[in-house]
């Protein structure tokens, strides 16, 4: 039950969109109304991008560690950089809840969330957005152009990232923890399927989804060109 109510939500905020009326003083309809448009801003603009950054930052250190630990030398600097960081929470992504543990989710969850301002603000440039609406003459209803929809929109965009954010780091760290506990541990289905394989697995099915609605509208209207 708990595993349908985590994809109901995955689909939801992934498909869950603000849209950010437009409106272009150069296109009319027949009554002399100016025509809306929109823009689309998703909840989860950055995708499934944060989580897969944050544990790759938390990988590394893993990696580093346990090649430093098979130095001979004990008395080595760098054999005890690798014992220090095999003995720290970023060694303990596997193991019973413990404090390393909470510890380790703790980054994984602040990591993600940061991730997700980061990767949205490179891929969604609102200075950008705003100046290409002001030369097509596209404008936010009651929204000066230029620097006033920049702030705007960006202003849209962070409360957007703060909740897909926290969806994203909650989604990823959710299995970590049931798996941790000993009830979850018998669960033999978190142990090949983590939050970031039901976040891919689930775009991957949207995509495919919105592909072929798309692909069958098209042969449609090719039948009455």
């Amino acid at each position: 039950m708990g595993l349908f109510i985590l994809i109901g939500g995955i689909v939801f905020i992934t498909e869950a969109t603000r849209k950010v009326t437009i409106q272009y003083a150069r296109r009319f309809r027949g009554n002399g109304v100016a025509q809306d448009s929109y823009l689309p801003l998703k909840i989860n603009q950055a995708g499934v991008m944060p989580v897969i950054f944050a544990f790759a930052m938390l990988t590394f250190p893993q990696i580093i560690g346990q090649i430093l630990a098979t130095i001979q030398n004990t008395d080595s600097i760098f054999y005890k950089i690798g014992d220090f960081i095999n003995n720290s929470f970023l060694g303990a992504r596997t193991s019973l809840i413990s404090d390393s543990l909470i510890k380790y989710q703790l980054v994984l969850f602040i990591l993600i969330f940061a991730f997700s301002f980061f990767y949205t603000f490179v891929v969604f440039k609102p200075k950008e957005t705003a100046d290409n609406l002001k030369k097509s003459g596209g404008f936010i209803p009651g929204i000066r152009p230029g620097v006033e929809t920049e702030k705007y929109i960006t202003k849209i965009l962070i409360r957007l990232t703060t909740v897909g954010g926290i969806f994203l780091a909650v989604i990823a760290i959710i299995p970590n923890l049931v798996q941790a506990t000993p009830q979850g541990a018998t669960l033999t289905l978190f142990r090949g399927i983590g939050g970031t394989s039901l976040l891919i697995v689930v775009g991957v099915i949207l995509d495919t989804m919105r592909r072929m609605k798309s692909l069958a509208v098209t042969r449609s209207y090719d039948q009455y060109r």
